[in-house]
């Protein structure tokens, strides 16, 4: 990859990670290049970044960030074209150049320049050293306070918003913003004062509309939000936070071609955000466009290279690209399955080796495979010939103890694949098949299946909610796997997570559940309901 690429121009942020807040924190990554979310393709960009036309307008980042004129409002924009276009890099490479001139000391110019594009790269601790070193610089005061909010310093950016307009920034503005941050802090209550009191002002301004939106949505009341969020993007097309928020409002309501094109809009602007990205790769890998989904989990990695949740979605991706996931696959984990379920009874064993294995609470074949050799030996009177028999058993249907405890190791140590017994793909705790590979600490996809039950050894046990009197035509139906549901990816990887493998466990659980899951919408939920009404069941409550 060249030095110009914006995928290598990414350097490691110090910055919270706002994804479990819900809130506008940047993640300190350049803009996605246009054409991102093509659809089957990955994002396009020429070497250097961006097209022809794009690399023929260049921002002179030199003159801007290094030159004698003034910084001011009409500099920033200028940088957030640089950023979010095709010169990160020389935005990088001038800043540098810029803080070796500055050193310890520095004049107001060139701390404000380098804070500020400090900030729009994501880098809100070097911001905030650098424009605190500011006096009497309005701008700077602003961009501190925002700087500030990234890191959480409620207090500090209230007061920075309040030197801003003392400076003679735009008071209205500072008053909206200073709202936000009591909101962020955990007082919504005292935020929609402190908008209410600055609402004949301001009711005309989409920042308005926005903190209105917030305090809606922190309330609960989600359709009172939408209309605030998309009234601020009414009145301004480039409001990123409030796409942001909207953007994850229509993801909820199941809206993915409305919360793909908001989020895509939100990133168009410098600093970006890293729930935006994330949410978008969600939304990208559900609509089967992974090399997008990849793009923007790559990109989470390149800023903050242990993202366990970046982690974690790129291996989504790469297994629902392998040819490891398909339902061929699926079909040999199911009987698999069906093996570990298999008890010890049914095989002839000596009475010592039986009397150990009932003493270590050994019941199936999926018990065995998940004990170690080691384990088993230090069991009372079960010696070296016991273990040998019981490895016979096993390795006559192509198992070994200790097996599934293996495959646990392999995954925790970071591993996106791990091969059934003896190699093949798709065995048992593969990834194949499965949003991915169960976690430590997580259940295993046969944590709803009992070993033994229902209706006789080795069978499902269905459900607390499912009779056990019913006829063997029932009893079949509820036995058929999910997969002859022929579901969409987003319906069928939300009933993986929740360890769904049958028709039985699926209409034992209630449309609440369901939608407990990431990104399983309205939508998901009445395809399943319409499915289901095809075979002539439905979901519990229903």
């Amino acid at each position: 990859m060249s030095a110009g690429s914006p995928l290598a121009d990414l350097q490691p942020a110090r910055t919270p990670d706002g994804v479990t807040t819900g809130e506008y924190t940047a993640a300190g990554m350049t803009a996605p290049p246009a054409g991102m979310g093509r659809r089957g393709g990955a994002p396009a960009f020429l070497p250097g970044g961006g097209t022809s036309a794009e690399q023929a307008d260049q921002v002179d980042v030199a003159g801007i960030l290094r030159g004698d004129g003034p910084f001011g409002a009409e500099q920033v924009k200028l940088l957030e074209k640089a950023v979010a276009g095709t010169q990160p890099a020389e935005v990088r490479q001038h800043l540098q150049e810029l803080e070796n001139e500055i050193g310890e000391g520095g004049d107001n110019r060139q701390n404000a320049a380098a804070g500020v594009t400090h900030y729009l790269l994501g880098e809100h601790e070097q911001a905030a050293e650098r424009l605190n070193e500011v006096d009497g610089d309005a701008l700077a005061d602003y961009y501190l306070a925002q700087a500030l909010m990234s890191l959480k310093d409620w207090d500090g950016a209230i007061d920075a918003l309040q030197t801003a307009a003392a400076n003679g920034y735009d008071e209205v503005q500072c008053e909206l913003e200073k709202a936000g941050v009591v909101r962020q802090a955990g007082d919504p209550e005292k935020a929609d004062e402190l908008l209410t009191a600055v609402s004949r002002k301001a009711a005309t301004r989409a920042e308005y509309s926005y903190q209105k939106g917030c305090v809606m949505a922190d309330r609960g009341d989600t359709l009172g939000a939408i209309e605030y969020f998309e009234r601020a993007v009414d009145m301004d097309a480039r409001h990123s936070k409030a796409m942001f928020r909207l953007a994850g409002l229509m993801d909820l309501l199941g809206e993915d071609k409305e919360a793909i094109r908001l989020y895509e809009q939100s990133l168009s602007k410098p600093p970006l955000f890293l729930g935006a990205l994330m949410n978008l790769g969600l939304l990208y890998e559900d609509a089967e466009n992974y090399p997008a989904a990849a793009y923007c989990f790559r990109r989470v990695l390149q800023v903050y290279p242990n993202h366990e949740r970046a982690l974690l979605f790129l291996k989504d991706v790469a297994a629902a690209t392998s040819m490891y996931y398909d339902e061929e696959a699926m079909r040999r984990q199911r009987e698999l399955e069906q093996q570990m379920r298999i008890p010890i009874t049914d095989f002839e064993l000596t009475a010592r080796s039986r009397n150990g294995l009932e003493r270590a609470g050994i019941a199936t074949l999926g018990d065995l495979c998940r004990t170690t050799e080691a384990e088993l030996l230090a069991a009372k009177n079960f010696g070296d010939t016991s273990l040998n028999e019981i490895r016979e058993i096993l390795e006559g249907r192509g198992l070994r103890i200790g097996q599934l405890v293996e495959q646990d190791t392999a995954e925790s140590a970071g591993y996106g694949y791990s091969p059934g017994y003896g190699g093949a793909p798709g065995g048992y705790g593969a990834s194949a098949g499965m949003a991915h590979p169960p976690q430590p600490g997580q259940p295993s996809p046969l944590a709803s299946v009992a070993p033994t039950g229902g209706g006789g050894p080795g069978q499902p046990k269905l459900s607390p909610f499912v009779s056990d009197d019913i006829s063997p035509a029932e009893r079949a139906k509820l036995e058929r796997p999910v997969s002859d549901l022929n579901l969409s990816v987003r319906a069928r990887k939300c009933l993986t997570r929740l360890g769904i493998v049958t028709l039985g466990e699926l209409v034992s659980r209630t449309p609440d559940d369901l939608m407990s899951v990431r990104n399983f919408g309205v939508t998901s939920l009445n395809e399943i309901r319409q499915k289901l009404a095809d075979f002539e069941l439905k979901l519990r409550n229903d």
